[in-house]
């Protein structure tokens, strides 16, 4: 079985492209030609909270990359795009790119999720945690340009009133929402669900935790872990 790469809220924007930048380069790797019997190198997992979502990534990284050869002909001279088995390099697009539902501010559905993993896939070679969610629940700007002329100096340190935050809001258990999607289900998927699958890697497993400004001392405060008040 070849390595197994799971992306958390990899659907779009950051996780995305990271799918997308892993991808090249193992396809890269892949020795040619490709026919119906060729092995899966790798696979990606794409963690998401909407599998609608998460299939609509997996179409278009089939339809750039496995819909016929002209990516491997751009990577190699020595490939002929119209020498290459259509059929056989999109079924390996189907099996190489993998989706699992997972919604980091449900722990039900991270253990759901983990269950899951471990019934279709022996190990895990890396771990990308890069789902999060930002302390602003909705950004409101006719507000925000009121406030931007009437008091500015507030607005430029604060945001004002333009943004709606995620003030008191918790899960069923009583954690904060942005506490638990981007600290404690994480945590959870790692520690508690999946460590096993990791020590079975080939080589050395990874898990990588993206971050963000958010991270700054300055955003940080002790009375509030969870981020609860906002």
């Amino acid at each position: 079985m070849g390595k197994v790469i799971i992306v958390t809220g990899s659907n779009t924007g950051i996780g995305l492209g990271i799918v997308e930048r892993l991808l090249r380069h193992e396809l890269g790797e892949i020795s040619l030609p490709i026919d119906n019997t060729a092995e899966v190198p790798v696979t990606f997992v794409l963690a998401c909270r909407s599998v609608d979502k998460a299939n609509n990534a997996k179409v278009n990284l089939i339809k750039t990359y496995f819909s016929s050869g002209k990516w491997f002909s751009k990577i190699s001279k020595d490939v002929n795009s119209s020498l290459l088995n259509t059929a056989a390099l999109k079924s390996l697009g189907e099996k190489m790119i993998q989706i699992v539902k997972i919604n980091l501010m449900d722990p039900t559905s991270v253990f759901a999720a983990c269950v899951d993993i471990a019934k279709r896939f022996k190990k895990i070679d890396i771990l990308i945690f890069n789902a999060g969610i930002l302390l602003v629940k909705k950004v409101h700007y006719p507000l925000g340009i009121y406030e931007c002329f009437t008091s500015p100096t507030d607005f430029l340190r604060t945001g004002g009133r333009m943004l709606e935050q995620y003030v008191g809001e918790v899960t069923e258990d009583g954690v904060g929402k942005v506490y638990m999607a981007n600290v404690l289900g994480h945590y959870i998927m790692v520690l508690r669900e999946l460590e096993d699958l990791l020590s079975n890697a080939q080589g050395e497993a990874r898990v990588l935790w993206v971050g963000s400004s958010s991270v700054k001392p300055e955003y940080f405060n002790v009375d509030d872990i969870q981020c609860i008040k906002g």
